[in-house]
């Protein structure tokens, strides 16, 4: 009798469980969804020289981020010895990161140094402005402007990379 209470428990919650799974991952109308994710919510505008400029979620979010990145820029970057010290290895092993990626997707030494400073600014860049969600702000790579705009300088910064490493 005791066994079956315990599984009448479980089974009722299994059940309910599958019910609120459900009603979360429920769609509804998908295109609505979409216009609400990617709709423009001015927080704020600045008056600068006459120009008034609107700040949404995701610049708000995305200078937060450089301003962090910045911060452990400086922090990381500083003072560094010929006996590194725990900064300066964590310093290293960042920059060691995207140069071994570079190197590993085919690219010589001096192509690396040319190109491993873009992957690595474009990734931690990427990094940081996503992880403004855990702070309740919609992430910038909701926004389709924060992701065309890094593809268009992609582009553009692969297409004259590759005129200067390779030649026309």
């Amino acid at each position: 009798m005791y066994y079956y209470l315990g599984q009448s428990y479980f089974v009722r919650f299994l059940e309910a469980l599958k019910e609120e799974f459900l009603e979360v991952i429920k769609v509804g109308d998908i295109g609505e969804q979409v216009r609400h994710g990617i709709a423009y919510n001015e927080l704020f505008r600045i008056n600068v020289f006459g120009y008034s400029l609107p700040f949404n979620q995701t610049t708000v979010g995305e200078w937060i981020a450089m301003a962090i990145i910045a911060t452990l820029a400086i922090w990381l970057g500083r003072d560094f010895k010929e006996i590194p010290g725990r900064r300066q290895v964590v310093a290293e092993g960042i920059v060691g990161l995207f140069v071994n990626l570079c190197e590993s997707n085919g690219m010589n030494r001096e192509q690396t140094r040319k190109v491993a400073p873009f992957v690595g600014s474009i990734a931690i860049y990427i990094c940081f402005t996503n992880l403004t969600s855990l702070m309740k702000m919609a992430p910038p790579a909701k926004d389709p402007v924060f992701t065309v705009t890094l593809a268009i300088f992609t582009i553009v910064y692969v297409i004259f990379t590759g005129i200067r490493l390779v030649g026309i």
